[in-house]
């Protein structure tokens, strides 16, 4: 998508940062072994795509030290945890607003990690006991969470205020381990 990569290329200029574009995971390659990169946004359907060519160089550039992200259109979620399996650091999908793009990038630049909730999967430590733990209104909230929704989307829905939305995922989170 030579519109979409130039476009979110310009964009990042403008920001200040360096950029450097790959038309293919090759060109990739050779890129990460000639200098290195604070960040690697990295379309998953380049027109040399294999899983195996996304993993080497999602993996290439997680080895050197770059926080990655993986920014795709696909909705395969069992492909795109297997690629993001590597270690990368987040994944956001093209759909999503360009703001929503540059926070995450911001996010992810900071330390963080930040992945679509159709991609994360429970610990599987996390067992069935443990979510049994869970009250009826904490399980109710998780689920709310894990469709994506923010604190106050989750307050609005259940008629509570941002402040008992965040004791409860508080609570959850020490009932899970998270």
């Amino acid at each position: 998508h030579v519109l979409f990569r130039d476009t979110l290329g310009s964009i990042f200029e403008n920001r200040g940062a360096k950029v450097r574009l790959a038309e293919s995971y090759s060109e990739a390659v050779q890129r990460l072994s000639e200098e290195p990169f604070d960040c690697l946004l990295c379309d998953l359907l380049m027109e040399d795509f294999t899983e195996e060519n996304a993993r080497q160089v999602l993996s290439l550039a997680v080895e050197s030290g770059a926080r990655v992200l993986l920014m795709t259109a696909s909705t395969d979620t069992n492909l795109l945890r297997r690629i993001c399996s590597v270690g990368i650091h987040g994944c956001v999908y093209k759909t999503s607003s360009l703001s929503l793009m540059q926070k995450t990038v911001d996010y992810v630049m900071a330390g963080g990690t930040a992945f679509p909730p159709d991609l994360i999967r429970l610990r599987p430590e996390i067992s069935a006991p443990a979510l049994e733990a869970l009250s009826e209104r904490e399980a109710r909230f998780l689920e709310l969470l894990l469709k994506g929704m923010q604190n106050k989307e989750i307050a609005d829905v259940t008629g509570t205020s941002d402040h008992l939305v965040k004791m409860i995922l508080n609570s959850i989170y020490v009932k899970l381990g998270v």
